[in-house]
């Protein structure tokens, strides 16, 4: 019965430290900094899919984020020309689009694996309330 209890003992200590292995990136803290490609959901050249939309880099000074599009601006698009009231609680990233005569677009993702969100962008009223979904959107973030 001991032989049998030891043999336990180890073989639990040998599967908990190698579950430890498999995760370490689980364990680190998630942000959202780094260069981030947008992708939309739209009809193109008679192609529903995810098309590419634009670059974006979003970094963190004194604590807040800042976000600007660094990459191509396609005529097809409503190109951003700002981003404000950007936030993040680990799971769900939300952020304001100035759309320049277009107004203002609220995006809400969802974390779907550690550098990939998908969510929405919506239309917005003048209290900046979102009103209604306009397009699906997926964001992936450059290797790190």
């Amino acid at each position: 019965m001991k032989n049998f209890l030891y043999l336990l003992l180890v073989l639990s200590s040998l599967l908990m430290a190698e579950d430890k292995q498999k995760t370490p990136e689980n364990k680190q803290p998630v942000d959202i900094i780094g260069i981030w490609d947008q992708y939309i959901y739209y009809n193109k050249e008679g192609k529903t899919a995810y098309h590419y939309a634009g670059t974006f880099q979003l970094t963190k000074v004194k604590g807040k984020y800042q976000m600007k599009q660094v990459g191509t601006k396609l005529p097809e698009l409503i190109n951003s020309q700002g981003v404000t009231e950007i936030k993040f609680d680990g799971k769900e990233w939300t952020f304001y689009s100035d759309w320049g005569r277009y107004g203002v677009g609220f995006f809400k993702l969802k974390m779907k694996k550690r550098n990939e969100f998908e969510g929405y962008s919506y239309a917005t009223d003048s209290k900046r309330k979102p009103t209604y979904k306009l397009s699906p959107n997926r964001w992936i973030r450059h290797e790190l």
